[in-house]
């Protein structure tokens, strides 16, 4: 709400065009972190939970591997679904993959 109020000042009152471009700037660098911030994975026994824009649940039915793309330690994991399309899954890295099958698998 304070982040509005500041936008809507810094445009309609009578400011520097360079106070305008960077409150818009400060605006879209604030949106772009609250959506990381905001990204995680929930893994359970049902399924799993991905949250990025919007939260999508996935249940284990659904999924038809589990996959490290690049570096197997570090990089990005994510899922490939019995339609074929692929899910990533933020804050999962290879080197957990192990456990993520073993918790699809139903062990915990």
């Amino acid at each position: 709400m304070v982040a509005v109020v500041f936008f809507v000042v810094a445009v309609a009152t009578d400011v520097h065009w360079g106070t305008r471009v960077s409150t818009v700037c400060n605006m879209v660098v604030a949106s772009c972190w609250l959506i990381v911030a905001r990204s995680r994975t929930v893994v359970d026994g049902e399924g799993i939970v991905v949250r990025q824009l919007r939260q999508r649940r996935i249940p284990w039915s659904e999924v038809a591997a589990t996959q490290a793309a690049g570096d197997r330690v570090l990089g990005p994991t994510r899922v490939r679904l019995r339609d074929g399309d692929v899910v990533g899954l933020p804050g999962v890295r290879g080197r957990d993959l192990d456990r993520l099958e073993q918790i699809r698998r139903g062990g915990r």
